[in-house]
């Protein structure tokens, strides 16, 4: 990784039975990932928006994609003006209900918004109607450039648990402008699904990104297992 990044902004929890985050409740580590202008997805020369799981929005943008779409745990880098955001890591033996916010969303910025961090989930069932998010921060400015997506991923061991028994939103969506405000125009990060019915060289790999946006580069074991939004863009990357 380029830059330094503590450690300690990192939210590693086990849980030997049940947990629950209510609906008053958030694990929040948005602006906990590395500094500004660090990580392996940080900006070029001059003022550009920061990448993770997905590139920044910015022509001059030179961070790559990293990070594992698995198992991710690494932090979001930073743009030219903010931190990028931290991860979550959650190993719960029961179930995990989750009716409040699990957030590790990028920083939003008048002109150079950060990356969106991790989350990892595994449970032997996960329930709730709460909130998963990933996000990158959007650029409130004239600047329309943005942030690129981070990574969750959400595994269930309990025989026949599914990760769609959580009925709440799991997004890693690029960033959007002030004059695209429906369209993020960054790239769109990971989201991976395992159900326990599933051995670890399955589940589902979504990229989505709810408009248009910067390219998303993937490993090419990865295309087995990728339902594309038809409206996120990819790249293959040459091996």
């Amino acid at each position: 990784m380029n830059g330094a990044a503590d450690n300690n902004y990192r939210v590693a929890l086990t849980v030997t039975g049940d947990m629950s985050i209510d609906s008053a409740s958030t694990i929040d580590v948005v602006g906990k990932g590395f500094s500004d202008k660090a990580g392996d997805g940080k900006p070029g020369i001059g003022g550009c928006a920061s990448g993770h799981g997905g590139r920044a929005g910015n022509p001059s943008a030179l961070g790559v994609c990293y990070g594992s779409f698995k198992e991710p745990t690494t932090l979001g880098s930073g743009s030219s003006h903010t931190a990028g955001s931290g991860a979550v890591n959650l190993d719960v033996a029961g179930t995990l209900t989750v009716n409040g916010t699990i957030t590790t969303r990028g920083q939003d910025q008048v002109a150079y918004p950060s990356a969106g961090g991790s989350i990892w989930v595994r449970a032997g069932r996960m329930l709730g109607s709460g909130v998963l998010c990933a996000d990158a921060g959007n650029s409130n400015g004239d600047q329309p450039y943005s942030a690129g997506g981070g990574r969750i991923a959400v595994t269930v061991r309990e025989t026949g648990a599914k990760v769609s028994d959580f009925t709440g939103p799991i997004t890693a969506y690029g960033g959007g402008a002030k004059n695209h405000k429906t369209d993020p125009i960054g790239g769109a990060g990971t989201l991976y699904f395992r159900d326990a019915d599933q051995d670890a060289d399955s589940g589902r790999l979504v990229i989505a990104n709810g408009g248009c946006g910067k390219t998303t580069l993937l490993l090419s074991i990865a295309y087995s297992l990728l339902k594309k939004d038809k409206r996120a863009f990819l790249k293959q990357p040459v091996l």
